[in-house]
């Protein structure tokens, strides 16, 4: 099969080829992430949000979804670790790190499929310059990075003070939700990837005929071919 791109030393990107870039300091990081698998409402998803504020505090907040539940936290930032963060991301340039072009999708589809990114604002005068890197489809020398930003982020809220936590319940095979969608990305352009074909055409006593679908598929057989919802019955 041969190397992936992103697996061959030569082709690998240096911060030496990135155009340098000059930035004001770093006020905000966003990092978001999510996974859908073929299992119904095997889905997660979540975002953390570090934001500097004018007194020079640091204010973490994160977003969890995963199992029916909903996870809040808010957490003031170890002051140490903030600066840590803040002068790792300046010192290895990640800003420059968006010019990468990404990797051609190397993979073969699968049944399970996941995507994550994280992007960087500065305060440029009055202006807010945003770089983003999407790391599903980044080189090592970006994977590396990200990596060590997650770290000191989790350094962040372990050494600060957590201000607020909350938790909720949710139904996870209710449409729309991050865990409802763990049905292979049935909702999202795969429909079908990597499962075996199910026989919509089999009309038995009741389900004859179309009918359209919660999610808005219009259907002839047992079964949403979009979503995989069962037919409505007969009344």
């Amino acid at each position: 099969m041969g190397e992936y791109a992103f697996d061959d030393p030569k082709k690998q990107p240096k911060l030496s080829d990135l155009v340098p870039e000059e930035h004001g300091p770093l006020v905000k990081i966003y990092s978001s992430y999510s996974s859908h698998g073929m299992q119904m409402g095997s889905g997660t998803s979540g975002n953390e949000t570090v934001t500097w504020q004018d007194d020079g505090s640091v204010i973490i907040e994160s977003n969890d979804h995963r199992d029916g539940k909903e996870k809040y936290e808010k957490y003031l930032a170890g002051a140490g670790a903030a600066e840590k963060l803040r002068t790792f991301v300046k010192e290895n340039r990640l800003a420059e790190m968006a010019q990468i072009e990404k990797i051609p999708f190397p993979y073969a589809m699968t049944d399970y499929s996941s995507s994550s990114h994280i992007s960087f604002t500065f305060a440029d005068g009055n202006v807010l310059t945003e770089r983003t890197l999407d790391c599903s489809s980044c080189w090592i020398l970006q994977q590396d990075a990200i990596r060590k930003v997650r770290e000191l982020i989790k350094e962040c809220t372990e050494t600060g003070n957590l201000l607020e936590e909350k938790e909720s319940s949710y139904d996870i095979y209710a449409p729309g939700t991050a865990s409802f969608m763990g049905m292979g990305m049935l909702g999202t352009g795969f429909m079908g990837m990597g499962m075996p074909k199910t026989d919509n055409t089999a009309g038995s006593a009741g389900t004859s005929g179309s009918w359209k679908c919660e999610c808005g598929q219009e259907n002839t057989g047992k079964f949403c071919t979009n979503c995989g919802m069962a037919r409505p019955k007969m009344v």
